[in-house]
């Protein structure tokens, strides 16, 4: 079965299935924004609703540039996921 690939960590996007079936529902996984615009992974979507929580949270703050604070912090995020799957699929 081909796997789409998470544009945030470049692994592959997880299939959900039906529990008592097994049949694939949804194979093209999550929107990744404010990370990149584009799809992620189950485990990049736990990422992606951090950041839109700490987003909320600096729309209330007003003294941060809240543009390049979200993008520095989804920067650190995609270069940690990269490197995190790059680890995972060299010890596979």
């Amino acid at each position: 079965m081909k796997y789409e690939t998470c544009d945030i960590c470049k692994g592959d996007i997880e299939h959900h299935a039906d529990n008592e079936t097994g049949r694939v529902y949804w194979k093209h996984g999550h929107n990744a924004q404010p990370i990149l615009d584009g799809q992620c992974c189950d485990v990049c979507q736990e990422y992606v609703l951090h950041l839109r929580l700490k987003q909320l949270q600096l729309d209330t703050n007003k003294t941060f540039d809240r543009n390049i604070t979200i993008k520095s912090m989804a920067n650190r995020i995609v270069a940690r996921r990269r490197q995190e799957t790059k680890e995972r699929l060299q010890h596979a």
